[in-house]
């Protein structure tokens, strides 16, 4: 048998003071000491509690950061043996390509220089000011706060407790929306083993008396599980009818599934696969209204009951005005060739954006740069434009921005070379 063993009683003791009866001064007192002694010794418990879970916190989300940092490292070091592998397949007479992905690019510019998000893998042109749609920032005590009229709705609407859906359990709802990466909106769905995913939606209402436009060009969203859930779908709306933002279908692991029923229809459903933090930039849209749509595939078994325990969460969305800077943004990237016995000619460098399907620089108005590296291991500028024999083995890419306001997304930028 477990024993609980209480290390702390309180120190006061009960004293009877009779209804206008004297009270003596010495008791009197002593509560007041034990009540005090008490009150400290509560504040010290709260206080030691506090830094606990702050400690715990911060290592959590410590622990968290070199996780995805490791994760992309080795998803980077994947798609560079891939790349590798492909190449080493080609005659040397074809044409070869060589990947360098937003988180590991890089700015000289402190001033202007691009945006590179290493957790969404993106880069987008210097912002000079954001408006958040959903939360305020309290300068005060430095904390964002989330308005009371801000609305959100978790559905669909007959998406209720009955049949395989045995329990629904949810978080607060605003958690999604204070910007603090200790905080998170969840709901656990348990079901019988006859579920396979499960299919939720929130739509999140803006509060319109915190904004003054309706105007919004940026939408990011962090899933929780991070990297396991389908995002299916992410819609605004002002009047009308539900229209899917700008670029959706451009995203990274944006996937087509067909899937035929039992009449042998077929069904197609465009998705997300499987979304890490999401960064969606598009040209402006006038909305009021963003409805978001999941998927979870992946359950916990529940093997005591026989149940399926699904996930589904959001550690933060965010809906926003940006103006970035009409100065022109810059990044870089190096470029490393590991066919040391061999000349390398460079031909083209294409971008990969999240909201284009034109691999074309030219459509966000994007100018490179070249620079080959001496002994010393020293940039020099390449006069030269594509196709060039570069000296040595390693190449740097200056990319800059053109300075408007339909800003890009950058995911990677693939070097087109031969072996010469």
């Amino acid at each position: 048998m477990s024993s609980f063993f209480i290390k702390n009683i309180p120190s006061i003791r009960k004293h009877e003071f009779k209804y206008r009866s004297k009270i003596n001064s010495h008791d009197l007192n002593e509560v007041q000491e034990q009540s005090l002694s008490d009150i400290l010794d509560l504040f010290n418990k709260a206080n030691a509690l506090q830094k606990t879970i702050y400690e715990l916190q911060n290592s959590h989300e410590v622990e968290t950061f070199y996780y995805e940092q490791r994760l992309n490292v080795a998803i980077t070091k994947l798609n560079e043996l891939e790349e590798n592998y492909h190449n080493l397949l080609n005659p040397e007479t074809d044409f070869r390509t060589k990947t360098v992905y937003a988180y590991n690019a890089y700015t000289f510019d402190d001033v202007y220089g691009a945006i590179i998000n290493k957790n969404s893998n993106t880069i987008t042109p210097y912002t000079l000011n954001s408006i958040s749609k959903v939360r305020m920032y309290d300068e005060t005590y430095g904390e964002y706060l989330v308005p009371d009229s801000l609305q959100a709705f978790v559905g669909p609407d007959d998406f209720t407790v009955g049949g395989n859906i045995y329990s629904i359990e949810d978080s607060e709802i605003k958690n999604a929306f204070d910007g603090s990466k200790d905080t998170t909106w969840l709901r656990k769905i348990t079901t019988s083993t006859d579920v396979n995913s499960i299919e939720n939606e929130i739509v999140i209402a803006l509060p319109e008396d915190i904004i003054t436009s309706r105007l919004v060009n940026e939408i990011t969203i962090n899933p929780f599980p991070s990297g396991m859930i389908d995002i299916m779908g992410v819609y605004y709306k002002s009047n009308g009818s539900w229209t899917l933002i700008p670029g959706f279908e451009n995203y990274y692991n944006y996937t087509s599934e067909t899937i035929y029923d039992i009449f042998n229809n077929p069904h197609t459903s465009n998705y997300i696969k499987e979304a890490c933090d999401l960064r969606f930039n598009f040209k402006e849209v006038q909305t009021n209204q963003i409805k978001i749509k999941f998927r979870q595939n992946n359950f916990i078994y529940d093997e005591e009951n026989d149940k399926r325990i699904f996930y589904i969460g959001l550690r933060d969305f965010n809906a926003s005005y940006n103006t970035y800077s009409n100065d022109p943004s810059t990044f870089d990237m190096i470029f490393d060739f590991t066919e040391l016995n061999n000349n390398i000619k460079i031909y083209d460098i294409e971008i990969t954006f999240n909201n284009s399907n034109i691999s074309e620089d030219e459509n966000f108005g994007i100018t490179k740069e070249f620079f080959y590296f001496d002994s010393n291991d020293i940039s020099h500028k390449i006069g030269e434009s594509c196709p060039f024999i570069l000296k040595g083995h390693k190449l740097r890419v200056q990319f800059k921005t053109d300075g408007s306001q339909i800003a890009p997304n950058v995911r990677c930028a693939t070097v087109k070379y031969k072996l010469s």
